[in-house]
Order: C-alpha cells, then sequence, then structure tokens
C-alpha cells in the first residue's frame, strides 16, 4: 500500500456557460479501485468540486467560455 501522501486526485471539471459545475470527472492514473483507502478521500475532492458550484466570478468572463468551460485541476490531499 503507498503512503496517502503520495496520492494526487486530477479531476476534469466541466462548466456552463453560468460558472455552474456541470461535470466532475475523476481523472487519475494514480487512482485503483483496489485502494479502498483513497477512495473516500477521492470522492471528497470530487464532492467539494461540485459544492462550489456555482462559481459565480466566472460569469464575468463569458466571453472567455471557451477557454474556461473545460478544466482540469490537480488536488494533493491534506494528510
Amino acid at each position: 500500500m503507498r503512503d496517502t501522501g503520495d496520492l494526487v486526485v486530477t479531476i476534469h471539471i466541466r462548466f456552463g456557460r453560468d460558472g455552474v459545475v456541470q461535470s466532475a470527472e475523476i481523472f487519475d492514473a494514480n487512482y485503483a479501485e483496489d485502494q479502498t483507502n483513497f477512495h473516500p478521500m477521492v470522492e471528497n475532492a470530487r464532492r467539494a468540486v461540485l459544492k462550489s458550484s456555482p462559481i459565480k466570478e466566472l460569469r464575468r468572463y463569458g466571453d472567455y467560455y471557451n477557454e474556461w468551460r473545460d478544466v482540469t485541476i490537480t488536488i494533493h490531499p491534506p494528510v
């Protein structure tokens, strides 16, 4: 089993023009279903993204929607 300090969660987020998170997909080669200790941490990171919706500040940048509608973030959860 790996050290929890090695966990990195990568999430691909798709936003609507109004800043609402339309999807948050876990995209991480380091995450495997058999690592049950990491599963809650990964799901917590995904829920945090969904809970932040809508990101109202993005509405100000509607002219640049094509620049920010698809975002990939990397999270290093604290341990």
